[in-house]
């Protein structure tokens, strides 16, 4: 008989990142007593709530004000990799990174490190599309976005 594959052994070394990644933010976040739930430990939303905030700290960092432009970047896709669980009191080590974009997106690329722990505790990714909203239709990524990727 075939034994079962252990997936959870297998994504547990997994890497998100590809060897041409570069790095384009990082963000020490604090975790709040209210970030987790009933089980005692940080819910699995709060972690995008993270994700969402380097994303955002990097966008503002990039281009200013993106919200009152008429142009900017709209989230297609993101997945969280559950690694260990975090709980209050702790602080967060995020790492945001990307591989060369797209035409009209980009991948992210987040490794979230727990300070208390000294480990990874999550990995995830989010797909960025540039997008027109005058003409509700994608748009080719940025100039400054290629000039970050290429340092």
């Amino acid at each position: 008989m075939n034994n079962p594959v252990n997936w959870c052994s297998i994504f547990k070394n997994f890497s998100w990142y590809h060897i041409m990644t570069i790095r384009l933010h990082q963000e020490i976040i604090e975790v709040r007593w209210g970030d987790m739930d009933a089980l005692g430990h940080v819910n699995n939303v709060q972690y995008f709530v993270y994700m969402e905030q380097v994303r955002v700290a990097w966008l503002y960092k990039t281009f200013g004000n993106i919200s009152s432009t008429k142009t900017g970047p709209i989230l297609a896709n993101t997945s969280c990799h559950f690694i260990k669980t975090l709980t209050f009191p702790d602080k967060l080590q995020i790492n945001l990174s990307a591989a060369k974009p797209g035409r009209t997106s980009i991948a992210l690329h987040y490794e979230l490190f727990s300070k208390s722990q000294s480990a990874v505790v999550a990995k995830g990714e989010s797909i960025l599309v540039w997008f027109d909203f005058n003409i509700q239709k994608p748009i080719e990524i940025p100039m400054e976005i290629h000039q970050q990727l290429k340092e």
